[in-house]
């Protein structure tokens, strides 16, 4: 659950600053794991000191809607009721392969087929129903109260076709004024540059650098 990714999030920060004697902490997230740090934070406002989310998931119905359209989101919705039924008949949990909540573009998908596939160690196992369930009510925006004064910096693909520019840019209009992110705009999409060797990925780093001292960093 997207709830549960949250306290290992907590536990894991807890013990870094621990080991490493640090007063403080930026998270940074990609995808979903934006989404996450940014709740993470909402529920534990100590966690991190500064967040950055790269081509992140914010405002799941908005994503489900736009990616499936309406009539595959109808579907969508038409199975998951029929998932809980059977959960509630058999007793039991329900789980559903990993992507079924989560759907992907046909680049993305593309990356998961014919790259992800074959790298050791990744899996994608079947997932508890009730996580379908919790990450179509993710929403950011119910945690702005909480995260709006961590100084923030989003970074997202202008043309990204599975979180879609439009989307950060609702996110961002649910802040104060006074409160909102920095951001970064990518001429890039979600994942067509993820390699050291790319030259959009090496521009994101060192944005991503350049903000971190900015914000951080004290002058000399």
């Amino acid at each position: 659950l997207i709830s549960e990714q949250a306290a290992p999030v907590h536990a894991i920060v807890r013990e870094i600053k621990k080991r490493q004697h640090w007063s403080s902490c930026t998270g940074l997230g990609w995808g979903m794991g934006a989404g996450v740090i940014l709740v993470a934070t909402g529920r534990k406002p100590r966690t991190f000191t500064g967040l950055v989310g790269a081509n992140g998931l914010y405002i799941s119905d908005l994503v489900q809607r736009q990616v499936r359209g309406p009539m595959e989101y109808d579907r969508f919705i038409q199975k998951l009721e029929i998932l809980r039924a059977a959960q509630r008949d058999a007793g039991e949990p329900v789980f559903v392969r990993a992507f079924l909540p989560y759907p992907l573009d046909a680049d993305t998908e593309h990356v998961v087929d014919n790259v992800l596939r074959y790298v050791t160690g990744y899996d994608a196992p079947p997932v508890h129903l009730s996580f379908a369930e919790e990450l179509l009510g993710l929403d950011v925006r119910a945690f702005v109260n909480k995260i709006k004064t961590k100084p923030t910096l989003i970074v997202h693909g202008e043309r990204n076709p599975i979180h879609p520019a439009d989307h950060v840019r609702t996110l961002l209009e649910a802040y104060p004024k006074k409160s909102t992110p920095d951001t970064v705009w990518l001429k890039a999409k979600h994942n067509d540059f993820m390699s050291f060797e790319h030259k959009v990925f090496g521009q994101m780093i060192n944005r991503i650098d350049d903000w971190m001292k900015r914000t951080f960093v004290e002058p000399a």
